[in-house]
């Protein structure tokens, strides 16, 4: 197979060293445990893709879905060869202990480092904890490690189109009917927990990046930040879909992060991850903006809502806001505060979560 694809539009990175945390006796962004996680979703991915939309994709591409994810396997196969233990490779009847497509060296995660291949990694002395791929291995990693990116990219040319196809436009919206659309919780409490201080302000004021769910009217309480605040009133936000605002999804949470100029603020529970799960970047009004998430690119809606957990996550840069839901009655007045804001319609649609 031959790629024709531009290297600069892939933002993910190998990492060949990562930090550790030596107060922590931890790794603080392991770059294995990060590329572990991609690939087991790489996989399941390409896998939705052949069950969702294997004819649309075939059509659209030179390559079929079983081209790529061949391709897929073959450099999974090879990246196993490079880090597992030889003898726990060939001769473990436990696949759980596998570097394999199905399991994604997932138990890497746990530090099962008896697994692997010591010799593939650098150690910290202090910690005993890896803090990255030895340059022989990085050497012999990197290639096959940007293919996998390169597939996620391009197939993702294809996967974009059917969200463009199967998102609802704002002006076919009737909440009566089937629909499918995009939307973001607003409610008076911030979910997360940070500092008031100046610093803080201003990065939310910044930010680009933002946080959204994909929904339909069988899945509309599926909403990421409005089950824990359902009790009380909120505006959902309803964004529209384009491809230079869509960034990456996922069936659950993607755990994104925004970097402005390598800074983030004090927010409580955020997430630290290296440059594998850097989906996108940009610089505006001179500032660096980088986003990291688990989400991938080649997520696809009907995967997503057939296999939702709780809620999905859209993560969006810069989405137009084109209607505004009260999702129960006390959330009308407020709702409607952000349909005037915005100059949008209002809807009422009943949402509430039934509080067990």
């Amino acid at each position: 197979m031959i790629f024709n694809c531009d290297l600069s539009n892939i933002k993910r990175k190998l990492p060949k060293r990562w930090e550790v945390d030596v107060t922590k006796n931890q790794s603080t962004t392991n770059g294995l445990i990060d590329l572990s996680t991609y690939v087991m979703h790489m996989h399941r991915a390409l896998l939705d893709i052949k069950q969702y939309y294997e004819e649309d994709f075939n059509n659209d591409n030179t390559y079929s879905i079983d081209d790529y994810i061949s391709l897929f396997n073959l450099s999974v196969k090879k990246i196993n060869k490079l880090l597992l233990n030889r003898y726990n490779a060939i001769s473990s009847t436990n696949k759980d202990y596998e570097f394999d497509v199905e399991n994604s060296f997932c138990t890497f995660m746990k530090f099962q480092y008896r697994k692997l291949n010591k010799k593939a990694f650098v150690f910290d002395k202090n910690s005993l904890d890896m803090y990255g791929f030895t340059d022989e291995t990085y050497e012999k990693l990197l290639p096959l490690v940007n293919k996998i990116f390169m597939i996620e990219k391009m197939c993702s040319f294809t996967t974009r189109k059917f969200w463009e196809k199967e998102i609802t436009k704002i002006e076919n919206f009737e909440p009566e009917k089937p629909y499918k659309i995009i939307v973001r919780v607003i409610t008076p409490m911030n979910w997360r927990s940070y500092d008031n201080s100046i610093v803080a302000h201003n990065y939310f004021k910044n930010k680009i990046y933002t946080s959204a769910s994909l929904i339909d009217e069988q899945t509309n309480k599926n909403l990421i930040n409005y089950a824990e605040w359902s009790f009380t009133k909120a505006a959902i936000l309803i964004l529209a879909y384009d491809n230079n605002s869509f960034v990456c999804a996922k069936e659950t949470d993607t755990y994104s992060e925004e970097y402005i100029n390598k800074e983030m603020p004090p927010i409580g529970n955020a997430d630290f991850y290296s440059s594998v799960n850097l989906v996108d970047e940009e610089i505006k009004n001179d500032n660096l903006h980088e986003f990291f998430s688990k989400g991938l690119e080649i997520a696809t809606p009907k995967a997503i809502l057939e296999n939702v957990w709780n809620f999905t996550e859209v993560d969006m840069k810069n989405p137009k806001v084109v209607g505004v839901i009260s999702p129960n009655k006390k959330s009308t007045k407020y709702a409607k505060q952000f349909a005037d804001e915005y100059n949008v319609p209002l809807y009422n649609i009943n949402m509430e979560q039934k509080i067990d």
